[in-house]
C-alpha cells in the first residue's frame, strides 16, 4: 500500500433506524499500476463515530491469451509445411512436436499386474494384461530397449515416461497443482516408468504363470467359472473368461494349458446354451450374444461343436449371414472376422466394404467412425475401432485402410489417457502388429522457417525413442511464416505452435481450432408464468445472470481446463467449489475471487452448453473476462472467447 489517496468523499446526513444500512458511492479513475486498493467508511453521529476498511483486489483490464495452431502429419509424409498466423510481437512462441507418437501409445501399456480382488474377472483381466505386455516386450525387443532409455535418470528432461499432465508445464493455463488430477499424474507416472520391470521376463513370466494357476484351480467339474469361490458355474462369467483367453489365442499371447482351460469351458457353454435354446422352443437367442460366442470360439482351432450345439450354431451362422447389416460397427467387424474362419470369404470382404462406407477419413487424423457413441472414459469407440483394424489386418492385410485405421488410435492418445486397464493392451497391440513397422526410431528432423533452418540445432543432438520436442521461436521470426518439417519418419507425427502473450480484454478477438472452440455469453433470467426466461441485454443490479460457455469438440478429450475469469460485477450464485454437473457434463467447479474454473475430466466429442449463475452487484461497464478452455494433456489443443464490454443499469423497479 501507498498511502495515495485516490478519493474523498462525504455524504449528507441520512435518517438509518436500527440494524439498518445505507449505500454510498464514489466514482473515481484507478491507476494502471495498482492490483490491490484499500476502502474506509466512516458513520458519525454527535459524540461518536465508527468506521471500517477493507481491501479489494483491482482486476486488470488486460488478460493473458493462448492461442495456438496445431497440426498433424500423415504416416510417409517426409515434407509439411504448415502457415503460423499473425503474433504479438511481444508473445511467447513455443514449438511442440511428436515425430514418432507410436512411443506415446507404448507408455500406455499397463505395469505387471496383480489382480485386484479374489473374483475371477479381476483374475482374467490381470492375466490379459500381462500377457499381452510382457509378450510385446518379448516379440519387439527394441521396446523395452526404448523404456530402459527413456527411464535412464539422465533423460528425465526429455522422457515420455511421464504423465502428460506433468509436461510442459510453461504452455498451461493452470498449475497441475492447482487442478484435481495431482494423483491422476502422479498413478500414470508411477505406471509408466515400472514398465522397465518388463526387462526382467522371469517376473512376467512369474506373474502369468501364478494366474494361470488359479484360474486352473478355479474351473468348476463341469468346465465353467464362478465369480467367486465355492459358487455355482455361471455362463456369464465362463464367457467372460473364454473371451479373454480367445483374445490372447488370437494375438498368439495364450500361455500354456490355455487351450485345455477353454475346451473344458466350451463344452460347459455348449451344453448351457443350447439347453436354453431348447427351452425356449429354439425360438429366441441372443444375435450379437451368439456371435461373440462364436467368434471367440474360433480363435481355437479343432474346438468344434457338440451334437447338442450344432444346431444351434447353425441357425446363429444362418442369421450372422443375413442380418450383419443391423449390427454395429464393432460387431460388423466380429463378424467379418468370424466369416472370414468360416471360409465364408466372399461375405466378410463385403462386410468389411460396408464398414469401408461408414467411415470418415482425412490426412491428419486418418480413418475412423462419427456414428460411434461415446461412453464415459471413450473406451468403445477405441475397441471398436481397434477391432475394425483387427478384422482388415486379418482378411485385407494390404488395404491402404489398415494403417489409416492406426493413424486415427495414435492420433486420439495425444488427448486420451488410455489408463491401466486390459482394454488398452488389446488397442495397442493392434497397433504394433499390424501394418507398417512405426516402432523404429526416427532420425531428427529438420524445422525451416520460411525456407530457412532454425538455429537450434544443438537441442536436437539427442533424439529420444519418441522424437518429442519444446523448442522457443522468436515472435519476430515465426510471426505470419510458413513452418516446414523435414522427416523421415514412417508414422504420424504431430505437433503445435503456441503464443502466449498479455493483450486488453476488449481487443481479444475469439480463437478457435478444428478440433476445439468456446464461446461465452450471459443471459438475465427472470421468471415467468411456466419457468424462466433468458435475456440476452438489459442486464441490472440485483439480476441473475446465467453465463454460458459453449465448448465444441471433434473428439473425445480427457482432463480439460477451463479458465473463466469473470466480470467485476458478477458475483456467483454458488460460492462453494465442488463436483457438480452441467448438461451432462461432469466437472469440478472451482469458485476463486476474480474467475469460475472447470476442470472436465472427461469430454465428449460434440457442442456442450456449460452454465453458472451469478448476481449482478454494481452498475457501471465492465470487461467480460475471455473463457480459455485447454487440454491439460495436449496444451496445443487450446481455444478462448472473445473479449467484450457489458454495462449493468441500475434497476428501475
Amino acid at each position: 500500500m501507498t498511502g495515495r489517496i485516490l478519493v474523498s468523499d462525504s455524504f449528507a446526513p441520512e435518517q438509518v433506524r436500527a440494524s439498518g444500512s445505507r449505500v454510498v458511492s464514489a466514482s473515481f479513475n484507478v491507476p494502471s499500476d495498482i492490483e490491490a486498493m484499500t476502502i474506509r467508511a466512516y458513520a458519525l453521529i454527535p459524540g461518536f463515530s465508527d468506521g471500517e476498511q477493507t481491501v479489494i483486489p483491482v482486476l486488470p483490464s488486460s488478460a493473458p491469451v493462448v492461442d495456438s495452431t496445431p497440426f498433424y502429419i500423415a504416416p510417409g509424409n517426409t515434407d509439411f509445411s504448415v502457415s503460423i498466423p499473425k503474433l504479438d510481437k511481444d508473445a511467447k512462441v513455443t514449438l511442440t512436436y511428436c515425430d514418432n507418437p507410436i512411443w506415446e501409445c507404448v507408455t500406455a501399456l499397463p505395469s505387471i499386474l496383480k489382480p485386484e480382488s479374489v473374483n475371477i474377472l479381476a483374475q482374467a483381466d490381470a492375466l490379459f494384461g500381462n500377457a499381452v505386455a510382457s509378450s510385446l516386450f518379448r516379440k519387439y525387443p527394441k521396446l523395452i530397449d526404448a523404456v530402459r532409455e527413456m527411464a535412464d535418470p539422465n533423460n528425465v528432461a526429455d522422457s515420455v515416461l511421464y504423465s502428460p499432465l506433468e509436461k510442459n508445464p510453461e504452455l498451461k493455463t493452470v498449475l497441475l497443482n492447482n487442478t484435481p488430477w495431482v494423483n491422476d499424474a502422479g498413478s500414470e507416472t508411477m505406471r509408466m516408468q515400472s514398465l522397465v520391470d518388463y526387462s526382467d521376463p522371469a517376473a512376467a513370466r512369474k506373474a502369468v504363470e501364478a494366474i494361470m494357476k488359479t484360474l486352473s484351480e478355479r474351473q468348476n467339474g463341469d468346465g465353467g467359472w464362478s465369480w467367486c469361490p465355492e459358487m455355482k458355474s455361471s455362463t456369464f462369467i465362463t464367457g467372460r473368461v473364454l473371451h479373454t483367453l480367445a483374445l490372447l489365442a488370437n494375438m498368439g499371447y495364450l500361455p500354456d494349458g490355455g487351450r485345455k482351460l477353454a475346451s473344458k469351458a466350451f463344452r460347459y457353454m455348449d451344453n448351457e446354451l443350447a439347453a436354453d435354446w431348447n427351452r425356449n422352443e429354439r425360438k429366441y437367442f441372443s444375435f450379437t450374444g451368439l456371435l461373440a460366442y462364436l467368434y471367440d470360439k474360433s480363435a481355437f482351432k479343432g474346438v468344434g461343436a457338440s451334437s447338442q450345439f450344432s444346431p444351434l450354431d447353425a441357425a446363429a451362422m444362418k442369421k450372422i449371414q443375413s442380418d450383419w447389416r443391423d449390427l454395429d460397427v464393432s460387431d460388423k467387424a466380429l463378424a467379418a472376422m468370424l466369416l472370414q474362419r468360416r471360409n465364408l470369404t466372399k461375405q466378410s470382404h463385403i462386410i468389411l466394404e460396408s464398414l469401408s462406407q461408414f467411415a470418415s477419413r482425412s490426412p491428419g487424423k486418418g480413418m475412423w467412425f462419427d456414428n460411434l457413441s461415446s461412453s464415459r472414459s471413450g473406451d468403445y469407440a477405441l475397441l471398436a475401432t481397434s477391432r475394425v483394424l483387427e478384422a482388415y489386418a486379418m482378411i485385407e492385410p494390404g488395404n491402404p485402410s489398415v494403417d489409416l485405421l492406426r493413424q486415427w488410435l495414435v492420433v486420439s492418445k495425444q488427448t486420451q489417457n488410455w489408463g491401466d486397464n486390459r482394454y488398452t493392451a488389446e488397442v495397442i497391440n493392434a497397433v504394433l502388429t499390424s501394418g507398417t513397422d512405426w516402432t523404429v526410431p526416427s532420425a531428427m528432423p529438420d524445422f525451416l522457417i520460411n525456407g530457412g533452418e532454425l538455429p537450434f540445432a544443438g537441442l536436437l543432438s539427442k533424439a529420444n525413442a519418441a522424437g518429442s520436442y519444446t523448442l522457443n521461436l522468436s515472435p519476430a521470426m515465426a510471426s505470419g511464416a510458413t513452418l516446414s518439417i523435414r522427416r523421415n519418419g514412417a508414422g504420424p507425427a504431430w505437433g503445435g505452435v503456441v503464443a502466449q502473450y498479455i493483450a486488453p480484454i476488449l481487443d481479444v478477438k475469439a480463437a478457435e481450432i478444428p478440433q476445439l472452440s468456446v464461446t461465452k455469453n450471459v443471459y438475465v433470467i427472470t421468471p415467468v408464468e411456466n419457468g424462466t426466461k433468458a435475456t440476452a441485454d438489459g442486464l441490472t443490479v440485483g439480476d441473475r445472470i446465467r453465463v454460458t460457455l459453449t465448448i465444441t469438440c471433434d473428439r473425445d478429450l480427457d482432463y480439460v481446463a477451463v479458465t473463466d475469469p469473470r466480470a467485476a460485477c458478477l458475483e456467483p450464485a454458488d460460492q462453494l467449489s465442488g463436483y457438480t454437473q452441467s448438461d451432462g457434463v461432469w466437472m469440478y467447479r472451482e469458485v476463486r475471487d476474480e474467475s469460475t474454473n472447470l476442470f472436465i475430466p472427461y469430454l465428449s466429442k460434440g457442442t456442450h452448453v456449460i452454465s453458472y449463475d451469478c448476481f449482478a452487484d454494481r452498475n457501471g461497464d465492465y470487461s467480460l473476462g475471455i473463457a480459455t478452455a485447454q487440454s491439460q494433456y495436449a496444451p496445443e489443443i487450446t481455444a478462448h472467447s472473445a473479449g467484450r464490454l457489458i454495462k449493468v443499469s441500475v434497476s428501475s423497479r
